[in-house]
């Protein structure tokens, strides 16, 4: 057997595969008799339905999960052209209201605005736009949730490299990071270092904002490239080289005393090695300016 083949086993039997299969095969067998209730002056779509629950089913054996969730819920939306009845309609549309206060912004609006307070009587076809906003605010979260999840792995994979060059640094100088003062005659030594601490700190910080993109209005797609997020530990690593630079500089003290109390100044300006090092992994966290910056050229 191929290795594609064993890929698409393997995503055949996950979980998620697996869940969407049974919703398809659930719904399907409602299918018959849900159709057997609608009167016959009434839109009959549920050959439609089938039809896309074929190709849903399809999807899911290929391993394209989300595209066959996509698939599910036009199925489901067919469901609603057959609604005739008043009755029907309202007491779908007061069950969708509840539901769609967990949906911010434009498209919580909208569907309201479509539905009413739930007195209102929709029509079949107001009743179906307000299910296909829901459904799109659904799929988009689904679509932001695998994007960042693609991230997090890569930041996990870059978090577990970073550690193991300082491991290895520990293992170089015995069991100890090595002090700034056994880089005096090799400067790019000590600049490697700080700069792993400023990665590990920018990996951490991204990390960390992974949760934060996943409630964002906007899908990430700028923000999950590989180009920035390379660019965003980049920021981490000169970011910590700078602060080095400048604790080592001779403008330290002014610049220092300028911006914090006096004695906090001066432990800064005389800082241990350990101290340096701390600084540096914070200095990382300046990687968030460049998502920031990010966000505003994308208008989140």
């Amino acid at each position: 057997m191929s290795r594609f083949a064993h890929y698409k086993t393997g995503v055949k039997h996950s979980l998620r595969a697996q869940r969407l299969s049974s919703a398809i095969q659930s719904y399907t067998g409602e299918l018959e008799g849900l159709e057997k209730r609608v009167p016959p002056h009434c839109i009959n779509s549920f050959d439609t339905a089938r039809k896309l629950l074929l190709q849903a089913e399809e999807q899911a054996r290929l391993g394209f999960i989300d595209r066959g969730w996509r698939l599910f819920q036009a199925a489901r939306r067919m469901e609603l052209l057959s609604f005739c009845h008043d009755q029907q309609r309202q007491s779908n549309a007061r069950h969708m209201l509840k539901e769609v206060e967990k949906i911010p912004g434009w498209r919580n609006d909208a569907i309201k605005q479509l539905l009413g307070d739930g007195k209102k009587i929709p029509g079949v076809w107001e009743l179906y736009q307000a299910a296909l906003i829901r459904d799109e605010h659904y799929a988009n979260n689904a679509y932001k949730g695998a994007m960042l999840r693609v991230q997090a792995i890569a930041l996990a994979f870059v978090l577990l490299l970073v550690l193991t060059m300082l491991f290895i640094w520990l293992g170089w100088y015995e069991g100890a990071l090595p002090p700034l003062e056994a880089f005096d005659t090799t400067p790019f030594q000590a600049l490697i270092t700080i700069g792993l601490f400023g990665v590990l700190g920018g990996t951490v910080s991204a990390l960390t904002s992974v949760s934060r993109n996943l409630d964002a209005a906007r899908i990430p797609e700028l923000t999950t490239t590989f180009q920035v997020t390379l660019l965003r530990l980049s920021m981490g690593f000169s970011s910590a080289v700078v602060v080095f630079l400048l604790l080592q500089s001779e403008l330290a003290e002014n610049v220092l005393t300028g911006l914090f109390s006096e004695g906090l100044a001066e432990s800064l300006n005389n800082a241990q090695p350990y101290t340096s090092y701390f600084i540096a992994f914070c200095a990382g966290f300046s990687e968030r300016l460049v998502s920031r910056a990010v966000e505003i050229v994308a208008g989140k």
